[in-house]
């Protein structure tokens, strides 16, 4: 949980800081965090409807892993650019961008998409783990969760 939880801290400080670096200006950082929240928006609104037939073809258990896999890829390619920016920066000159604004934009694309299939898929998976639990389990697991929070 640790790791998890130090990962996003990273993840967080380095691309708030990327966003601050593509965009100085006020105006242009509004901007993109306007679009940043539209898309995220969007693109939650069409998990929820792909997630009803995923549920249906594939399962809860497919459905549960879809978010851990698309934070692995999607964090391989932000940390990727993050830390071998400089030999990929010719080939993302050819198509028009620097090493930084493809971080942001990869990062970018994670936050979206990892937020709409934790919202759309994850969370619902989660909650249907608990449906044929008994009451007094459903009061043991939510004590022994909020105690290990408190502790760490």
């Amino acid at each position: 949980m640790g790791f998890i939880t130090g990962y996003f801290t990273v993840h967080l400080f380095l691309l708030t800081n990327l966003y601050k670096l593509q965009f100085p200006s006020p105006n242009e950082y509004s901007s993109f965090m306007g679009d940043f929240s539209t898309a995220t928006g969007i693109a939650t609104f069409t998990m929820m409807l792909v997630s009803q037939f995923i549920f249906d073809k594939y399962g809860w258990g497919v459905a549960a892993t879809i978010t851990p896999t698309v934070l692995l890829l999607t964090g391989v390619g932000f940390f990727s650019l993050i830390l071998f920016g400089g030999p990929l920066a010719p080939g993302l000159a050819s198509l028009g961008m620097t090493p930084l604004l493809a971080a942001v934009y990869v990062g970018a694309l994670q936050n979206i998409f990892s937020k709409s299939a934790k919202y759309s898929l994850f969370d619902p998976c989660k909650e249907m783990a608990y449906i044929p639990l008994d009451e007094d389990t459903k009061v043991w697991i939510f004590i022994c969760c909020h105690i290990y929070t408190k502790l760490t």
